[in-house]
């Protein structure tokens, strides 16, 4: 759903591709980013991502992260996205940090927090 202020109401949107919980939700450029996640069927971390356009009210498949997590948390940092930390392969909890170009559709890998974090 959609919240829309102009009348206080929630409309309904298309799905997400994917049941999930615990991704990291970020906006940039008139766009929603969704990373990771969690499954619903086993709580496993996905390495997932999908875009959400507002206007289309479309989903979209992009490239994936490089490691699976959920309860990361995302940022916009010069046109770039960034997810960090979360719950990797529902093992542990990680210092890794990647790095989205959507120019490029393509991530790396930056230079990881000194100490675990997770939500």
């Amino acid at each position: 759903e959609k919240f829309n202020p102009y009348n206080n109401t929630w409309d309904v949107v298309h799905e997400m591709p994917v049941a999930m919980t615990s991704p990291a939700v970020v906006g940039h450029e008139g766009h929603l980013y969704v990373t990771g996640g969690a499954v619903f069927e086993d709580g496993d971390g996905i390495d997932e991502v999908h875009r959400y356009c507002p206007l289309t009210d479309a989903w979209s498949e992009m490239a994936h992260m490089m490691i699976a997590r959920s309860g990361a948390r995302a940022c916009v940092v010069n046109n770039l996205i960034y997810v960090i930390g979360g719950w990797h392969a529902s093992t542990e909890n990680t210092n890794k940090v990647e790095c989205y170009d959507p120019v490029k559709n393509e991530w790396r890998f930056c230079k990881p927090m000194l100490e675990r974090r997770y939500q």
